[in-house]
């Protein structure tokens, strides 16, 4: 049975937080549709308390086998996340790397795209290097809507770039309109 619900998955990198936190001001609180965000951090992340101080939504870590819920949820450092068809998955700390990455971007959007189809919302924020770009073609290849920050808004350009070299992106837009269509696309 496919998912009725959409799924919005967000990856971050370099300059990722001050993007992430402006997207999560802009968003409705609380949270129509589950958000997942996957950012490159190190070991002793505290991304969800940054989030959660940014503005009213209550952003927290998100747990092995959780069920796909309304609100904004993080990956854990070192640990890989996943969306399953109703459950979230998060890989044992210190799986091994995708690339260069973990957690990685490509992971959840990957699985985003195979458990949820067109249901699936992929975002691709500040960030360098590449991760994230097959994903968000995984995303697009099923049906789901893919966005990229624009790059001369961006602090790092680089994922967003990489994402729009590839044919990768439905919409390249400044955060405060990512946020517009996030609301848009997930009444």
């Amino acid at each position: 049975m496919r998912p009725t619900r959409r799924v919005i998955v967000v990856g971050a990198s370099a300059g990722g937080v001050k993007a992430l936190c402006a997207l999560v001001k802009a968003l409705p609180a609380p949270s129509p549709v589950p958000m997942y965000i996957v950012l490159h951090t190190g070991p002793d992340s505290l991304l969800d308390e940054i989030l959660t101080a940014c503005d009213s939504h209550n952003v927290r870590f998100v747990e092995d086998g959780e069920r796909i819920e309304k609100g904004i949820y993080v990956s854990r450092p070192r640990r890989h996340l996943v969306v399953n068809e109703r459950t979230i998955g998060v890989s044992e700390l210190n799986a091994p790397k995708r690339e260069y990455w973990i957690p990685s971007i490509d992971e959840l959007f990957e699985s985003t795209a195979k458990s949820q189809g067109a249901q699936s919302i992929g975002v691709i924020l500040s960030g360098t290097m590449h991760d994230g770009v097959e994903g968000l073609l995984a995303i697009r290849n099923v049906g789901g809507t893919t966005i990229a920050q624009e790059p001369e808004e961006a602090q790092s350009p680089e994922m967003p770039i990489a994402a729009l070299e590839a044919g990768a992106v439905d919409y390249c837009l400044p955060i405060k309109d990512i946020a517009a269509k996030l609301s848009e696309l997930s009444g």
